[in-house]
């Protein structure tokens, strides 16, 4: 003998999971994986509204949350904690304050985080411009109380690039408080750099300059314990 559908109780009405998922709207799969699956209660599981798929919202919609996601990720310390904790909050701020399809968002001072009050809309074309308004380019730096050169010197010299030099410095001021004036504050931050006939660079950047493989360098001097002479003249099999 057949048996009947299982039938669940709502706010005083009976229905089994397929005619719940018509009155609700919420696919019978998603009904049913929410009480089988995820151990939800029938009530939770019926009354909790269905997850909205980005892919049927607006084109507006989808722009701005990728935009979020990626400062969410990328810049979690430095982002408003209202935008941070509410997609719909920056949504909303971004429409009311005359945001266009398109148009990204940008820092007006790089030392100072993701805030309304320092984000302003620009062209992708124009995010160079407004990038490198940056007031650690015309900042001069010692090293150990010496050799008065400019930040840009000393991005070279470690083997940064500029943008990613003043970026290092306005992070550290940030995080400190202290105005960066001598290199010795910020060197701890700096990424292993590896010297070979006079040049020096990050291992990264070796991988490409010798054609050999990052993972093989890598292996070469961490498991092998060969110096960086050596892991760059050998040559691969």
């Amino acid at each position: 003998m057949k048996s009947k559908p299982k039938t669940y109780t709502v706010n005083g009405e009976k229905h089994t999971l397929s005619e719940w998922s018509e009155i609700t709207g919420i696919s019978y799969g998603t009904l049913y994986n929410r009480i089988y699956v995820y151990g939800y209660s029938p009530k939770q599981a019926i009354l909790t509204p269905p997850t909205i798929r980005l892919r049927n919202m607006p084109e507006d919609y989808r722009y701005l949350k990728h935009i979020w996601e990626v400062m969410r990720y990328r810049s979690a310390d430095i982002m408003s904690k209202r935008w941070y904790n509410s997609f719909d909050t920056f949504y909303n701020w971004c429409i009311d304050n005359g945001w266009k399809m398109k148009q990204t968002l940008v820092r007006k001072d790089t030392t100072k985080g993701w805030l309304p009050s320092n984000v302003i809309f620009c062209d992708p074309d124009d995010t160079f411009r407004y990038r490198h308004k940056n007031p650690n380019r015309k900042k001069h730096l010692t090293y150990d109380g010496k050799n008065n050169n400019s930040a840009e010197f000393w991005a070279e010299k470690f083997g940064y690039s500029k943008a990613s030099f003043y970026t290092l410095i306005s992070k550290y001021e940030r995080e400190t408080g202290e105005k960066v004036t001598d290199i010795s504050q910020i060197k701890h931050k700096f990424r292993r750099l590896y010297t070979y006939n006079g040049e020096t660079h990050t291992l990264a950047e070796w991988s490409r300059i010798s054609g050999i493989y990052f993972q093989t360098l890598w292996f070469r001097i961490f498991k092998k314990g060969w110096s960086i002479d050596k892991a760059i003249n050998t040559p691969t099999k």
